[in-house]
């Protein structure tokens, strides 16, 4: 999967939330293949995200509980995965 920029990864949020029920599945699915392909990247991204003043409210509270249902999921041990960059 290609580098995703943060302006691509808002378009990505924004469209997570849409009402369109047909750009929301495409939004889902594009955000489950970035989970499972560059899970470490996106949680810096959702971090990245959710703490830029700049970024719209609505999309910085989806980026928090985005991130929070990563780092409680089982899939990974998050506290092995980041003690490698400390």
């Amino acid at each position: 999967m290609a580098t995703v920029t943060v302006e691509n990864f808002l378009s990505l949020l924004d469209s997570l939330s849409s009402p369109n029920n047909d750009i929301r599945s495409a939004a889902e699915a594009n955000y489950e293949n970035f989970k499972s392909a560059q899970c470490e990247s996106l949680v810096l991204m959702l971090i990245s995200v959710s703490s830029d003043n700049k970024t719209p409210d609505h999309l910085r509270r989806l980026a928090i509980v985005l991130l929070r249902r990563v780092l409680i999921s089982d899939e990974k041990n998050w506290y092995y995965t980041f003690s490698d960059y400390g």
